[in-house]
């Protein structure tokens, strides 16, 4: 469903694409690029460019996988790519295309099983495991001439399923004019072999009709009694009465088929909005705005999806660069038909077979970002760093918006290719500082011309065989043969683009923010950083169209600072990942509309709560209309600076998990975070809460809150549906069963997140002290964390894959288990290292736990027990363990069962947590509180006595859950506590 690539009057030349080869260096299961041929291209082969696709990727398929239809003058090809997925072409000419488009990089797979047979009149038949094709060629189409009424049918309309507007050729008619008007306009137009009048008279008297479209083709007609089509196009070779796909298990496909089903995929960006947009890429969809790159994905509740690639662009072999299709007939037809019912991970399997994998970001780029619309200078920026690490806040990447190369010194509107002196007085030594305090750093980019004022102009000038004595822009009207745009010298001259990605080079940053729309700049970015970043190239820029999953990570756009626009992200997200896009979004929202959203900390809160269990978690406010724009964690009073402080160190400690999930996907297809009914695709109810999600494989189930809390209860409402299976309430503590719909009250702190039972998380230490917090993310931790959330399961496991150092492709592999005697109280852990000479230590974090007795059974090399604590108030164990050679196993034993009916169901851990936060209300509002919350106080202490006698845990669960029902009651019954306070305890003290 993605179609032809022509946006803003884009050409292509070939004046230097063949002199130039550009190379990349890849494996194909990574993805990776590196530009060479002026560049420098390191490693040994270097084998493929901007397409993203590697080595071992070919898009001429297995001659094996090929049928053609046996007429006397072959006019359809059918490729069975796998038993699910077949490309379906078909050409009059019996010219067809072998090579890669922008989407589809990789056709040649492992010949699937299937069978074939002749039908009359030079058919074919195709039959695999999971469908069977037919095809009948189409009669021939007598001739067509406007003379003789252009082929007419009155009282059809063309038909094009979704995509009639996609199909509109560029000029159209501005006024009414006659049927056989629109059908000689067609015949002048070279895109056009479709023509549709509208009947409708504009006058009494006159049979002049008020539209004529002209289209590039159709798949047939339809009724419609006020409107006449005609044309050559009316001809295609797939239609419903040549062309059918019995699929098992799901029905008959033909070409005239509506997928009403289709499960979405996403769009440019969010820029400029508030709320939810529609991902709907059907006709008429957002007037205006075709140009927005709307692309389905793989899967839908119909159990198939096409993709249409009749229009698209192709991929030069010669030369790795972007250009148009051979010349081809209008009616030319080349359709991927996915036919995986509802195995929605089959499909994005088979996805990637042919898309490409996505390959993982940068690991750094997965910590925490710092961006703002803002002039700082080099010195502000190291001083927010330092800030972040006096408050024990994780910060991996800053980024500098305009202010880097405009703050008054450039006569550019946004900015050009020169640091601003102003700010960056010494911008070598400022990168050199960055590195060494471990900070990555990237800037803004707007696609503008190289201005005198450039520092590199007079170089980029002389390269491009200009001369820099006439001071004027390049590319301007004046600078041929490089007078079009930035973006369109992309598309059209390799040479030009060389010189520009050496202007960019002069900055000495490794990769770049791409703030233009463009589909195939940020490819070229990508590519560009990977001769410095080999190991996991960065291109951050708006969606570009199907295919630019090989190219992350996205800029979601400059969206509003409202509850709808935060409400909105988790759902576009999640959608996303049925095109393997990973979005960044302003984490709090980018401008304001004039009002009090950008100043309201509850739903920063929030949106931050989000991002740490989102993609990535970068902040862009821009103050310039609301200066007090706030967006640093410590310049929050209490409790929201506290609040936000445990989401950004959460979001910082789950970097080892999202980093294992990233480069699972790339051999799987299946986004960190993803729909829940991928899992459950015949429930009904998985695709009815869209704002929940999955993460890291299944391991968490996520519903963030969405909406500001009731102002009486300060609670917030959740209302979601918890998908089958045993989970842990990560925030209550308790093991509830799904599926089951909910809908729970959570306080500004609480983050409705459920842990799969049996998950064991792998995480970064915990950001405390005086630990080091900058530039964390790019680091393997020396201690690697383990959350256990056992949730009464006896056994579970999990994984973290690991680079190797910072060139090299292959990765290290350690897994983790435990198991959990039948009494539930011993767990033996285990570790396994796919490198067993590397020490390591780790830290087992065993939730809803009991304190240890002993630690006992070590086996491996150079094991030992490193420490134990018991955390009283969240019920966690940890356990301290390390190993000479990563691989270890232990005993250990807890002094009561972690298995006990009570551990399981108490809902201790944040209850007690809740009664702590109302104890201190009740403090602030009573001159001697402790005269009606004695048995609050109680509760609360509850973890202090667990500590000093850990073999009381039953016991004394059983009193918290007795006396919190007690302690709410008193406080509510109290006459000298306030009303408004009341209300608060009654809600959150149940």
């Amino acid at each position: 469903l993605d179609r032809g690539r022509r946006r803003e009057g884009q050409t292509h030349a070939s004046d230097s694409r063949a002199h130039i080869p550009w190379l990349i260096t890849t494996m194909w299961g990574r993805s990776l690029l590196v530009v060479v041929g002026v560049l420098a291209c390191s490693a040994a082969v270097c084998v493929a460019g901007p397409s993203g696709a590697g080595p071992g990727a070919d898009p001429t398929a297995n001659a094996a996988a090929v049928v053609v239809a046996p007429s006397t003058k072959p006019t359809a090809r059918f490729t069975v790519l796998t038993p699910r997925l077949v490309r379906m072409e078909y050409s009059p000419t019996g010219h067809f295309e072998d090579r890669a488009t922008l989407a589809f990089v990789n056709r040649r797979l492992p010949v699937p099983q299937f069978t074939q047979a002749t039908l009359p009149h030079g058919g074919v038949e195709i039959t695999t495991s999971a469908l069977k094709l037919s095809f009948t060629p189409p009669a021939p189409a007598p001739p067509v001439s406007c003379a003789s009424g252009g082929g007419a049918q009155k009282g059809f309309d063309a038909y094009c399923r979704e995509l009639c507007h996609d199909r509109h050729s560029a000029k159209q008619p501005s006024g009414p004019v006659s049927a056989a008007t629109c059908c000689e306009m067609c015949d002048a137009a070279p895109d056009c072999s479709v023509w549709v009048h509208d009947e409708h008279a504009t006058t009494a008297n006159s049979s002049a009709g008020v539209n004529c479209w002209l289209l590039r083709s159709a798949d047939g007609v339809q009724p419609s009694s006020d409107r006449q089509v005609g044309g050559m196009g009316l001809h295609p070779g797939f239609t419903n009465a040549t062309l059918r796909v019995v699929i098992d298990g799901v029905g008959t496909w033909t070409p005239a088929t509506v997928d009403d089903g289709n499960l979405l995929g996403t769009l440019r960006s969010l820029d400029g909005r508030t709320g939810p947009v529609p991902l709907n890429c059907s006709a008429g969809y957002l007037t205006g705005e075709s140009g927005l790159d709307c692309s389905w994905g793989p899967l839908s509740r119909s159990g198939w999806a096409i993709f249409d690639e009749s229009l698209t662009d192709v991929i030069d072999p010669a030369t790795e660069w972007i250009t148009p299709r051979a010349s081809a007939p209008s009616s030319v037809q080349d359709i991927y038909l996915f036919a995986h019912g509802h195995d929605y991970r089959a499909a994005m399997a088979d996805f990637i077979k042919i898309a490409g994998p996505a390959p993982a970001p940068a690991r750094f780029s997965l910590g925490v970002w710092w961006s703002r619309y803002w002039a700082y200078t080099a010195e502000e920026l190291f001083e927010l760093a330092d800030e972040y690490q006096r408050h024990a806040l994780p910060i991996d990447v800053l980024v500098s918006d305009m202010a880097w190369h405009y703050h008054g010194e450039s006569p550019v509107e946004w900015g050009g290719y020169s640091w601003g002196r102003s700010l960056f007085p010494e911008p070598a030594q400022f990168l050199k500082d960055l590195e060494t305090a471990g900070l990555n750093m990237t800037l803004n980019l707007h696609l503008n011309p190289v201005h005198t004022c450039d520092d590199p102009y007079d170089s980029f000038a002389k390269a491009l065989g200009l001369d820099p004595s006439k001071g004027v822009p390049i590319p301007s009207p004046t600078t041929a043969p490089y007078n079009t745009s930035v973006a369109q010298l992309f598309l059209t001259s390799q040479k030009f683009t060389e010189e520009y990605l050496k202007v960019l080079d002069y900055m000495g940053t490794s990769w770049w923010w791409l703030d233009d729309n463009s589909y195939w700049v940020p490819r070229v970015l990508y590519a560009h950083s990977a001769t410095k970043m080999p190991k996991s190239p960065m291109a951050f820029s708006r969606w570009g169209g199907l295919g630019s999953h090989r190219f992350p990570i996205g800029f979601s756009g400059d969206t509003y600072t409202a509850w709808s626009s935060l409400a909105y992200q988790p759902l576009f997200t999640a959608t996303a990942a049925n095109v393997l896009f990973p979005w960044s979004h302003d984490i709090g929202g980018h401008r304001t509309h004039n009002d009090f959203a950008g100043e309201d900390p509850e739903l920063y809160v929030r949106w931050v709560q989000w991002g740490a269990h989102s993609p990535f978690l970068r902040t862009h406010p821009q103050p310039a209309s609301t200066p007090q724009l706030e967006r640093r964690e410590w310049a929050f009073a209490l409790p929201y600076s506290k609040y936000l402080g445990l989401a950004f160190r959460r979001r910082g400690r789950l970097v080892p998990a999202l980093y294992t999930a990233y480069k699972t996907t790339e051999t799987t297809g299946i986004a960190p975070l993803y729909p829940l009914y991928y899992d459950w695709p015949t429930l009904d109810m998985a695709y009815a809460f869209k704002d929940t999600y999955m993460l890291f494989n299944g391991t968490f189930f996520v519903a963030p809150v969405l909406a500001a809390a009731d102002n009486a209860t300060q609670l917030a409402a959740r209302e979601f549906w918890l998908p089958p299976g045993t989970w842990v309430d990560t925030v209550q503590g308790h093991v509830v069963t799904g599926p089951a719909t909910m809908v729970q009250n959570y306080t500004l702190y609480e983050v409705p997140v459920f842990a799969r039972a049996g998950a064991m998380v792998p995480l970064a230490p915990p950001f405390t002290g005086s630990a080091p917090t900058q530039g964390t993310a790019r680091l393997i931790p020396s201690t690697l964390s383990w959350e256990v959330w056992h949730g009464g399961a006896l056994s579970g496991s999990g994984y973290v894959l690991e680079d190797t150092d910072d060139t090299d492709a292959s990765l290290r592999r350690i897994d983790a288990t435990y198991t959990t005697s039948a009494d539930g109280k011993r767990m033996t852990l285990a570790t396994k290292s796919a490198a067993p000479d590397a020490p390591r230590t780790y830290s087992f974090e065993i939730q809803g736990c009991a304190a240890v007795a002993s630690v006992s059974g070590l086996v491996g090399k150079g094991v030992r027990l490193v420490s134990t604590s018991f955390d009283g108030r969240r019920l966690q164990s940890t356990v301290v363990l390390a190993s000479d050679m990563g691989s270890l196993e232990a005993q250990v034993e807890f002094v009561t069962s972690i298995t006990d009916p009570v551990m399981l169901t108490s809902r201790y851990r944040g209850q007690r947590e809740r009664a702590h936060v109302v104890k201190s209300v009740v403090d602030n509002h009573l001159l001697h509180p402790n005269q009606i919350s004695v048995p609050l106080v109680d509760a609360v202490n509850t973890g202090t006595r667990v500590r000093a006698h850990p073999g009381n845990l039953i016991k004394e669960l059983a009193t918290f859950n007795a006396t919190l029902p007690n302690a709410s009651h008193t406080l509510v019954t109290s006459p000298t506590l306030p009303q408004n306070i009341s209300t608060i305890v009654k809600a959150w003290l149940v």
